[in-house]
């Protein structure tokens, strides 16, 4: 059993999991625990979702900056086409 914060910080997860599966057998479980790991993974999808719509975002990011860079060229080019001739 883990006797401070300092060897709690210190475990791995699986000596963690380890030191929950052991006191979880001995333990009654309130409905606070039931809803802490429901609120848990609904954070854990949300942090997933964040991640892939960050991605997209990105994407969308990199796609518009090459439009405009084409965007400008053309324009330049167009103005270049009118001045000259």
């Amino acid at each position: 059993m883990v006797e401070s914060f300092e060897q709690l910080s210190g475990l791995s997860d699986q000596e963690l999991v380890g030191e929950y599966n052991s006191i979880a057998r001995h333990t009654a479980l309130g409905l606070g625990f039931y809803r802490d790991e429901i609120h848990r993974r609904q954070l854990e999808r949300s942090a997933a979702e964040m991640e892939s719509l960050t991605t997209r975002i990105y994407r969308l990011t990199v796609c518009v900056a090459v439009l405009t860079t084409i965007s400008v060229a053309a324009s330049v080019v167009a103005l270049a086409v009118a001045v000259s001739g």
